[in-house]
């Protein structure tokens, strides 16, 4: 039996691995702010002007991604700060706040639920993200932690109504 893997990333070809990828456009409210998609909140972490950073969480993709890169010099000190609230990107806070925002979206885009069953049991790879947390805002680790845990969220929930009826 030979294993499936799914590479989740915006340069793939393979549409479920391309709409799980954070430069997917998936509009969510994250604490009252329009976020165009997880690109843009991840990406407005690294701005300290709270105006910027609402105007950054409301991009996506390509787009969140350039006008983030302005902001790089949060590695100096590792501190990334959503409207006030600052985080140590290697601290538990950080991944908390994380696991909140990726929870936000799912709990707010049926479609982020219907695409994460549509894997079935196949193994997600992202073969571009960068390991170093001290360099992203979001390892390739925490982004395949994240989307495996809403993974078998969703599939449990399916389960659930199955059982219901």
């Amino acid at each position: 039996m030979s294993i499936t893997v799914i590479e989740i990333g915006g340069h793939t070809q393979h549409p479920v691995g391309k709409k799980l990828s954070n430069f997917q456009a998936r509009p969510f409210l994250f604490d009252g702010i329009k976020c165009g998609g997880m690109e843009g909140l991840l990406q407005a972490l690294k701005c300290p002007d709270r105006e910027r950073q609402v105007e950054i969480c409301a991009l996506s993709g390509r787009e969140a991604k350039m006008a983030g890169r302005k902001f790089d010099s949060w590695k100096d000190k590792q501190i990334l700060s959503f409207l006030g609230d600052t985080f140590s990107r290697c601290s538990r806070g950080y991944l908390v706040f994380i696991t909140r925002v990726y929870d936000t979206l799912y709990h707010q885009d049926p479609t982020l639920k219907d695409d994460l069953r549509s894997l079935g049991s196949a193994q997600m790879w992202h073969s571009i993200g960068n390991p170093d947390m001290r360099d992203t805002t979001l390892t390739e680790v925490e982004m395949m932690m994240q989307l495996e845990r809403l993974r078998h969220k969703a599939l449990r929930e399916a389960i659930d109504q199955l059982v219901r009826k």
